[in-house]
């Protein structure tokens, strides 16, 4: 797009340059955050006209080796810079703020970006805008999961007299140029907590959601889902969940439910699937793809249950294999940012079951591309996975609507938008 390239210099085109500041970077650390980091880094690094830096901290009390970085930064098409060492696990007396600024203005300095684009609400997050203020850098601002909702938080009665994580938000948002933000209910979220800015041409608020790379090896055509459907064995269904063994994801009630499920087909005998649909199935699997604190006490939960399997973590190739060999996906999280899972799971055309918690209903659409489910409702969520195995005909309709649908989820949808805004705080 001719609007997206770099300005001219003596004839020459000159790249626009990206700094994205996180706290912690893949090879360091590998979660949400990190890998949404990594592929916008990656994307953004594609583009013809942009140059793109990373700026992160090594993460482990147990460093990954010079060897290993070495290695994955000549893999990559941008710049990676660590700032130092900061751990996830240290206390405020032995965090040195004044370390991590220092650092931080460094490698700012050195790179002398045009566009400073942080990833995450940190102590680094106010650091890199307060820089980008100092030396005239536009700023964008990326908050993620718990930057906006905690639901570990418990709401008490009487609220502290000092609420410092949300006057931090405030600060930072008040001196950025930009927000972005996963979902429209995240953008009303913190609109009536009062912390997004009120005026638009000093700050400007974009919807950003999270994108997928769609890659061919991973997505089928409708009709070979079809084909797909037709050739399964009728009478064996394959439910995947995935994600951290971590109280807020509510892997427990994954087992529960299943339990529930199981209890329905044996009673139902023969379900009815309406639609013309109804198939009888037997002994259905899930799988349960991740591990976490949990992970031990949960397996602990099953039973033993051998329609139960439980991988650990698994690679994420892995777990596109698992996807590619289920039939549906199901999310149990009593909060959720904008689940990387959910796109994943529709690229392979899968119906997605959730609670109605954060952002999910406005991914997942009531018998378009799955069922969102009242939070806690066990009961209902069993009875709509049961409609999902039992009926092939809304299967393959919701196949269908998926494959379509993640492509406005595409990063070449996603990254025009990026840019758009890059642009307009540089006017």
């Amino acid at each position: 797009m001719d609007d997206h390239k770099g300005s001219h210099e003596g004839g020459l085109v000159k790249k626009l340059k990206i700094a994205i500041v996180t706290k912690t970077f893949p090879p360091f650390s590998y979660g949400g955050t990190e890998t949404y980091s990594l592929q916008l880094a990656q994307e953004l690094a594609k583009q013809e006209d942009i140059e793109v830096h990373v700026v992160c901290f090594q993460s482990h009390e147990d460093p990954v080796s010079e060897k290993d970085v070495e290695e994955f930064r000549k893999n990559q098409r941008f710049t990676l810079h660590i700032a130092g060492v900061h751990y996830k696990s240290q206390t405020l007396l032995s965090f040195n703020l004044t370390r991590v600024m220092k650092e931080i203005n460094r490698v700012i300095g050195r790179i002398e970006p045009d566009i400073i684009q942080t990833i995450g609400v940190y102590s680094e997050t106010v650091i890199a805008v307060s820089t980008g203020r100092r030396l005239n850098i536009p700023t964008v601002v990326f908050p993620r999961g718990s930057d906006i909702h905690d639901p570990t938080v418990k709401h008490e009665k009487k609220k502290p007299l000092i609420d410092l994580p949300n006057m931090v938000r405030a600060q930072v948002f008040a001196n950025t140029d930009a927000i972005f933000l996963q979902s429209a209910w995240a953008r009303d979220l913190l609109a009536g907590k009062g912390l997004l800015p009120k005026d638009p041409k000093r700050t400007i608020t974009r919807i950003i959601p999270n994108a997928l790379a769609i890659e061919a090896s991973s997505s089928l055509s409708a009709s070979e889902y079809t084909h797909k459907a037709d050739t399964t064995v009728p009478n064996q269904r394959t439910i995947v969940w995935i994600g951290r063994f971590e109280p807020v994801k509510n892997p427990r009630a994954a087992i529960e439910i299943f339990r529930i499920f199981e209890n329905l087909i044996q009673i139902a005998g023969m379900p009815a699937g309406g639609r013309g649909g109804g198939e009888i199935i037997n002994a259905p699997k899930l799988i349960m793809v991740g591990d976490g604190s949990e992970f031990e006490s949960v397996k602990h939960t099953a039973d033993g249950n051998p329609n139960i399997v439980f991988t650990g973590k698994l690679a994420a190739e892995d777990v596109h294999t698992q996807l590619s060999r289920a039939d549906i996906l199901i999310n149990t999280s009593r909060s959720e940012g904008f689940p990387q899972t959910f796109l994943e799971a529709m690229s392979h055309g899968l119906p997605v079951l959730c609670f109605d918690v954060c952002a999910n209903s406005e991914i997942i659409n009531n018998w378009m591309n799955g069922f969102v489910v009242e939070p806690d409702n066990y009961d209902e969520y069993a009875a709509k996975l049961l409609r999902l195995t039992t009926d092939h005909i809304l299967r393959n309709d919701i196949r269908k609507n998926n494959l379509q649908r993640v492509k406005s989820y595409s990063w070449e949808t996603i990254i025009p938008r990026i840019l758009d805004t890059y642009h307009h705080i540089m006017e």
